[in-house]
């Protein structure tokens, strides 16, 4: 009995990896992928409308749109949106965007690369690159 609740827990717990095709990005930090729309975790945008917020979603259709990427669902967020690591080959695409001042580390929610993601942002800073300009 122990056996099965330990297997069903670790399956529960599990994220949900798939690849797709990103067909659509919507903003800095969102797209749409096969039957997924999503929200890169650990980051946050400018609105289109704000200060740097069409940069923002340039950076990231310039890297991903009509690319199959790999998507680590970790939780499903706001408007059924599925919240992702997502990778572009060897290239973790939050990171890429963090790492070049296009998008913010998001501290409202923990997540488990808050503390590096914060240290890159302090770099993105300090090199006053993207929205640190």
């Amino acid at each position: 009995m122990k056996l099965i609740i330990i297997v069903l827990s670790s399956l529960l717990l599990s994220n949900e990896l798939t690849t797709c095709q990103v067909t659509k990005v919507i903003d800095g930090d969102s797209f749409k992928c096969g039957k997924y729309t999503v929200r890169l975790a650990g980051v946050d945008a400018p609105e289109y409308n704000h200060k740097y917020g069409s940069k923002s979603s340039y950076a990231l259709r310039k890297l991903i749109d009509g690319k199959t990427v790999e998507l680590d669902i970790i939780k499903k967020g706001y408007f059924k949106r599925s919240i992702a690591y997502v990778y572009l080959g060897e290239i973790n695409v939050n990171e890429y965007l963090l790492m070049n001042g296009h998008v913010k580390c998001y501290r409202e929610s923990s997540h488990k690369y808050l503390a590096e993601y914060d240290k890159i942002e302090r770099l993105a800073k300090l090199t006053k690159i993207g929205v640190w300009n």
